[in-house]
């Protein structure tokens, strides 16, 4: 093997385990303390649509 091919290797490793750290950039700065914040809870995994009225129904202003 040639050299090249023992540094292309770890060079790809290394590039990939650091895409994976910065996967995930943000912690809880976007959280605005000023406002509310509403937890849903959902039977079961899926996608659910909303209306504006069901919220105003349930309460959320």
């Amino acid at each position: 093997m040639t050299k090249s091919k023992h540094i292309i290797l770890p060079l790809c490793l290394l590039v990939m385990s650091l895409n994976m750290l910065m996967a995930q950039p943000y912690g809880n700065e976007w959280i605005n303390y000023n406002q509310q914040y509403y937890k849903i809870q959902i039977a079961e995994n899926g996608i659910y649509q909303l209306t504006r009225t069901q919220l105003a129904t349930a309460g959320v202003q």
